[in-house]
C-alpha cells in the first residue's frame, strides 16, 4: 500500500510539471486602482512584493501578478491610483492567501525526487548518511543497532561500573530496571530488603539503589511518613515484626485514613504520586 501511495504522488508530480504557470488574476472595479501582493511576515514570502498590471481585455479585466515566489501573500490596493496603499483583510485573512508562483516546479521537482529516493529506499531497506542531512547512518547500522534486554543491561553496567557508583554481577540475571520520578533509568541489584532502624516513626526511602526495604522493630512503633520518596516511584515494605502500625496522614494516604497494624510476614507496596506517599497494594499473610 506504502508503495503505491508513493508511486502515484510520484506520477501526480510529474503531471504539474507540464502544467505552465500563469499569471495570478484579481479582479478590480477599473484600472484607476493600484494593487499590490505583499509576502506575510516571518514566512518564505515575507520580502517579495509584486505590483499588479491591468489587463483590460474584455473576458479579463482584471489585475495580473507575475509571482516567482509560492508562498502566502496580503493584497494592498489604492483606489485612487496612487502610493497609499492599505490592507485588504477580507482577501487573504489573518494568514494571508497561499498564491502559487513560478517556482512550483522547483518545489515539487524536489519533492519528486525525495519520493523517488524514498520509494527505493524503503523497497531496498537501504538508508545511506548521504542521504541523511549531517548523518552517519548506514543500513548495517540499523542492522546491528537491535536493542535486546541484554544490551540494556551490559550498557548500564558498564555506565555503574565506570561512574564508581558500584558493581553489579550476575546480570542480566539479578539485575531489574526501575522507574524514577525524574523520568530516568537506574540498575538494581536483586539483593535482600533494606532493613529501617529499630523504633523509626520516619524511615527513609532515600536509597535509590534498593526497592524494597523492611521493619524490625522491637516494640510498638507508628509509621507516619517515608522521607526521601521519588514523586513516580513504587517500593515495597515487608513487615518483619508484628510491633509495625502504619497511620494515615497528610504525607501518607491510606484507604479509609485508618491506622493499619501488620504482623511479621505481610508486604506493603507504596507509590508516591503528587508529592503523597499512598498505599497502593496489601498482602496479609
Amino acid at each position: 500500500m506504502t508503495k503505491q501511495v508513493l508511486i502515484l504522488a510520484v506520477l501526480a508530480v510529474g503531471s504539474v510539471f507540464a502544467q505552465t504557470i500563469g499569471p495570478v488574476r484579481i479582479n478590480m472595479p477599473d484600472s484607476t486602482y493600484h494593487a499590490q501582493l505583499r509576502g506575510k511576515s516571518g514566512t518564505r514570502t515575507a520580502a517579495q512584493i509584486y505590483q499588479g498590471t491591468w489587463n483590460g481585455s474584455s473576458s479579463i479585466r482584471s489585475f495580473e501578478f507575475y509571482v516567482t515566489v509560492t508562498g502566502r501573500y496580503d493584497l494592498y490596493i489604492d483606489p485612487a491610483g496612487g502610493s497609499s496603499y492599505s490592507l485588504q483583510s477580507t482577501w487573504g485573512k489573518t494568514p494571508g492567501k497561499m498564491v502559487i508562483g513560478t517556482d512550483l516546479g522547483t518545489i515539487l521537482e524536489k519533492a519528486n525526487g525525495s519520493l523517488q529516493w524514498l520509494n527505493t529506499a524503503l523497497a531496498t531497506g537501504s538508508v545511506k548518511s548521504t542521504q541523511i542531512y549531517d548523518g552517519t547512518i548506514e543500513a548495517v547500522d540499523l542492522m546491528d543497532s537491535l536493542i535486546t534486554l541484554a544490551k540494556i543491561s551490559h550498557t548500564l553496567k558498564d555506565y555503574i561500573d565506570a561512574s564508581g557508583g558500584g558493581t553489579i554481577t550476575n546480570f542480566p540475571d539479578d539485575e531489574t530496571i526501575k522507574e524514577k520520578g525524574s523520568h530516568e533509568l537506574y540498575a538494581v541489584p536483586a539483593t535482600v530488603p533494606v532493613a529501617f532502624a529499630a523504633g523509626d516513626s520516619l524511615p527513609s526511602v532515600a536509597d535509590t539503589t534498593a526497592h524494597s526495604f523492611k521493619t524490625a522493630n522491637t516494640a510498638a512503633t507508628t509509621i507516619r511518613g517515608f522521607p526521601g520518596a521519588i514523586n513516580g516511584r513504587r517500593f515495597n515494605l515487608l513487615f518483619g515484626d508484628d510491633s509495625t502500625t502504619v497511620a494515615d496522614n497528610d504525607s501518607l494516604a491510606l484507604p479509609g485514613d485508618l491506622e493499619l497494624q501488620f504482623n511479621s510476614g505481610d508486604i506493603a507496596r507504596f507509590w508516591k504520586v503528587d508529592g503523597v506517599v499512598r498505599l497502593e497494594e496489601m498482602q496479609i499473610f
